[in-house]
């Protein structure tokens, strides 16, 4: 069904409603866009109407590929793949940078809203201090500080729990992007996801940090029974709903609103956890960076990529294959085929280059 040029159904032909699980069809279209249509006033927008104005008109050379290629993952329909491109470029204008989560977040809300709107909603969401500024880069740095601060959170509410991920070595930014940076799209089931963003619109980043703990609350004993890759499929909600059923999820959900944090100072955990965890990192980075500028004019460095798709950037290595494999495919086909394997998340260490391609990439960051 097409409504006010937005797509609420199956005709869409989308890998974005790989989740819906009949939700939409059980819903009433109008009730479904009343309910969706207040989500902009839950915002207290700081932008003027004209901030919702879309803009392509710039230099996308360098983003152009990704930005397709992450649109032929969210829709099958070239119509619908083009609209979103389009929204996806006039925010590379706006915001000179990109995430994956950020064509997620996008295609998401033109189920239910005008190409106005979405830019609107994401102008917000990427500027607007009470939400995710700074998250959709391509390193985004600030994604993975709250992921430290999460497991900062963690130990204190969870000890237990804690302990558990840090002897089976998970590290936050192997998975918290799913949940602070693409906000969840692909993973919760859309009843469930619904009612996130319209959590998450009205309370901000201080739900993300809710909902983290709400989620470790309910798969803790799942969690403390599992090891390796089996945790990491728990945390990207990669596992039969016989495990996390869809009410568990609604559960979730629902219940981290209730969870009280008051507690905890954020600005101190995200100032204490980028000085601990990536501080040090951006500063060799930088050096780095001045460094290169130095070197030969000739030399290039084309960067490690994933064995399997050979179009991601790797964020593991594994120390039995010697080599270096997205999360993605790391979890959905290498670890399923050889779940012994050891993987070591500081991948950069296994390729010659890879302190100079760090700083290439981060040196322009600011947190």
């Amino acid at each position: 069904m097409l409504r006010n040029n937005t797509f609420v159904s199956e005709e869409t032909n989308a890998p974005l409603l790989n989740l819906n699980h009949n939700y939409l069809e059980k819903q009433d279209i109008d009730e479904l866009f009343s309910r969706t249509s207040k989500w902009i006033s839950l915002l207290e927008s700081t932008h003027s109407s004209e901030y919702s104005l879309l803009d392509v008109d710039c230099d996308l050379k360098n983003f152009q590929r990704i930005i397709r290629h992450d649109a032929e993952r969210t829709f099958v329909g070239e119509e619908r793949r083009d609209t979103l491109v389009e929204v996806t470029s006039s925010f590379i204008n706006k915001f000179n940078d990109y995430h994956q989560g950020l064509s997620l977040v996008s295609g998401f809300l033109l189920m239910t809203h005008s190409k106005s709107d979405v830019a609107l909603i994401i102008s917000e969401l990427e500027t607007n201090p009470k939400y995710i500024p700074s998250f959709w880069k391509a390193e985004s740095i600030a994604g993975a500080r709250d992921g430290y601060v999460l497991f900062e959170l963690i130990n204190h509410i969870l000890p237990k729990l804690s302990s558990h991920l840090k002897a089976h070595r998970v590290m936050p930014e192997t998975f918290c992007q799913k949940w602070f940076i693409a906000l969840c799209v692909n993973i919760l089931p859309f009843e469930a996801l619904f009612r996130f963003f319209e959590l998450f619109l009205e309370h901000g980043h201080q739900y993300l940090f809710q909902f983290g703990v709400s989620f470790m609350s309910k798969c803790q004993k799942l969690m403390l029974e599992s090891t390796d890759h089996e945790i990491y499929a728990i945390l990207r909600l990669d596992v039969p709903t016989s495990k996390i059923s869809n009410e568990t999820k609604m559960e979730i959900v629902e219940e981290a609103i209730n969870i009280d944090l008051s507690a905890y100072d954020i600005t101190s955990l995200r100032e204490k956890c980028f000085d601990t965890y990536l501080k040090g990192r951006l500063e060799r980075a930088n050096k780095a960076l001045v460094s290169s500028s130095d070197a030969d004019d000739d030399s290039s460095y084309a960067g490690a990529e994933c064995s399997l798709c050979a179009e991601n950037m790797p964020e593991v290595y594994c120390l039995n294959c010697k080599k270096f494999f997205c999360d993605s495919c790391r979890t959905k086909k290498h670890s399923k085929e050889m779940p012994d394997h050891k993987y070591d998340e500081d991948w950069e260490k296994y390729e010659d280059n890879s302190v100079d391609e760090l700083a290439e990439k981060v040196g322009e960051m600011k947190v």
